[in-house]
């Protein structure tokens, strides 16, 4: 339990149940969720790099997840979520690595050697 200097008591409950979602319904080559601090519920951000995003502008992967995660926003238990979502050769660009080298790519643990994370 984690109450993030707010006096409000965090779990890791619902990091790991957002994580779960989110890796169910977009099967994550990368995803990362930090928890930033709590107001009236915890604020989450999100850094996900996805194949499913490929083809899909960055409003529409916005709300894709929205939706993943709508029962918890709509009900207060998440008060807010920031989200950075990529393609995995966007993310080569912004890490500036060679784009080409995806084609190889086949598991996160590949894509985590790659990028050493």
């Amino acid at each position: 339990v984690n109450t993030m200097g707010y006096g409000i008591q965090l779990t890791d409950a619902l990091e790991e149940q957002v994580r779960s979602k989110l890796e169910a319904r977009f099967k994550p080559l990368f995803l990362q969720i930090e928890n930033q601090g709590a107001c009236e519920a915890p604020k989450l951000a999100v850094r996900m790099v996805s194949l499913e995003f490929e083809g899909v502008s960055r409003i529409e992967r916005g709300r894709l997840v929205n939706t993943v995660l709508g029962e918890d926003l709509l009900s207060g238990r998440l008060h807010a979520l920031s989200t950075e979502l990529r393609t995995p050769v966007e993310f080569a660009k912004a890490m500036k690595k060679d784009v080409g080298t995806f084609g190889a790519i086949k598991t996160k643990e590949e894509f985590a050697k790659l990028y050493g994370l």
